[in-house]
C-alpha cells in the first residue's frame, strides 16, 4: 500500500519537473510581442463547452491571430481588449502563447503533490530490513524500465513535443483568420451572467468549508498540545491488529498494549490511523504516550507524525481559502469585464414597446 504513494510521488515529481524545464526552455527560445485580447472563442467539446481569449498581435511576419487554447480556468481570464505579451517560436514562429505564470503555477502544484506522497511514505514507512529490500526491489524494478523505455524509444523527445503541442496553440495572417468564429455580444452577456451567478456561490461554499476546516484543526491542534504537554512516556509493543473493511482496500490499525509506569496496570487502545498489513506487526515495540490521569488516553509517539492529523484539516482549509479569494477576485474581475462587453443589439419590437 505505501509502495503505490512513492510511485504516484515519483510520477507526480517527474511531470512537475517536466513542465517546469519545458516552460524554461520555451521562454528562452521565444520571441515577446504585444498584443491585445480582441474576442473569445467558444469550442464544443465532450464534457463541455470551452471559452478560449482570441489574440491579435504584431510579429516581424505582420499581424497575427490565434486563440489561447491551453490552460484557461476562467472563460474571462482575459479581459476584452486587455494587452497581453505572446510568446512565439518554432517554424516561422508558428507556435504561440500568451506568457504567464501559468505553467509555473502548474508545475509548483504538481511537483507539491508528488513530494507530499513521498513524504506520507517515508512517515508510514515501517523500516525493517525486509520492507526497506522490497521497497528498494520494486523501486529499482520501475525505474530500470522507465529509463529503458526513455533510451530505446526516445521518449523524452515524445513528451517534450506532447508538452509543446499542448501547451500552446497556433497563430494565423490576420486574413486567414475567420472571424466568425468569435463569440457574438448576445452569448458573451448570457455566459458573463452564468458565470458571475456560480462564482458567487462557489466563493460562498469554499468560505464555508475554509472556516469549519480551519476552526476544526485550531480545536485539534489545541486538544493535541495539551495531551502532549502532560504526557508520559512508556514502552509498549503491538498485540494484535484491528481489520477495517472498505470497497476494494483492507486496512488495519495496530492495538497497543503498554503497562503504566505507576499503577503497573496493563492497558491496551487502538491506534487512531491504519495502513497496510506490512507496516505493523504483532510483537513490534513502540513508544508510547498517555495521560497519566487516564492512561486509556494514549498514542503512538510518532514525533512530527504527532501533529499530522490535527494540521491536516488545516492545510485543506487553507487551500479552500485560497481558492474562496480566487473565486471572489473572479468575481471582481467580472464586474471590470461588465463594462468592456459589447452590447447584444436591441430589435426593433423592443424600441417600439
Amino acid at each position: 500500500m505505501e509502495i503505490i504513494l512513492l510511485l504516484v510521488g515519483f510520477v507526480f515529481s517527474f511531470f512537475g519537473v517536466l513542465i517546469y524545464l519545458h516552460d524554461k526552455k520555451v521562454q528562452q527560445k521565444s520571441h515577446i510581442y504585444s498584443g491585445r485580447v480582441i474576442g473569445y472563442n467558444k469550442k464544443t467539446k465532450k464534457k463541455g463547452a470551452a471559452i478560449y481569449a482570441v489574440v491579435e498581435y504584431h510579429s516581424q511576419n505582420g499581424e497575427k491571430i490565434f486563440i489561447n487554447s491551453y490552460g484557461s480556468s476562467s472563460p474571462f481570464s482575459y479581459l476584452l481588449q486587455q494587452p497581453v505579451q505572446v510568446l512565439a517560436w518554432g517554424d516561422a514562429e508558428q507556435s504561440v502563447r500568451i506568457l504567464g505564470s501559468f505553467y509555473q503555477i502548474l508545475a509548483v502544484a504538481l511537483l507539491g503533490i508528488g513530494l507530499s506522497c513521498i513524504a506520507a511514505f517515508f512517515a508510514t514507512f515501517t523500516w525493517s530490513f525486509l520492507s526497506i529490500g522490497s521497497s528498494l526491489f520494486i523501486a529499482v524494478a520501475i525505474g530500470f524500465q522507465i529509463f529503458r523505455a526513455l533510451d530505446s524509444k526516445n521518449m523524452m523527445e515524445v513528451l517534450n513535443k506532447s508538452l509543446s503541442e499542448s501547451l500552446s496553440s497556433y497563430s494565423v495572417s490576420r486574413d486567414q483568420f475567420q472571424f466568425s468564429q468569435l463569440m457574438s455580444p448576445g452569448d458573451l452577456q448570457l455566459l458573463w451572467t452564468r458565470q458571475r451567478k456560480s462564482s458567487q456561490i462557489s466563493c460562498a461554499i469554499l468560505f464555508i468549508l475554509a472556516a469549519g476546516l480551519l476552526c476544526g484543526s485550531y480545536s485539534f491542534v489545541n486538544k493535541r498540545e495539551t495531551f502532549l504537554r502532560t504526557a508520559q512516556k512508556a514502552n509498549g509493543k503491538v498485540s494484535g491488529l484491528k481489520k477495517s473493511k472498505s470497497d476494494k482496500t483492507t486496512t488495519y490499525a495496530p492495538i497497543i498494549e503498554f503497562r503504566n509506569p505507576v499503577s503497573k496496570e496493563r492497558v491496551t487502545f487502538t491506534h487512531s490511523i491504519s495502513s497496510s498489513r506490512s507496516s505493523w506487526r504483532i510483537g513490534d515495540p513502540v513508544s508510547v504516550l498517555y495521560d497519566p490521569t487516564n492512561p486509556k488516553e494514549a498514542m503512538i509517539d510518532q514525533k512530527w507524525m504527532n501533529w499530522l492529523l490535527p494540521v491536516l484539516p488545516g492545510l485543506i482549509g487553507a487551500l479552500f481559502l485560497l481558492m474562496g479569494l480566487h473565486s471572489w477576485r473572479f468575481g471582481h474581475r467580472m464586474k471590470l469585464l461588465e463594462a468592456t462587453l459589447p452590447k447584444p443589439p436591441v430589435s426593433p419590437s423592443a424600441l417600439s414597446a
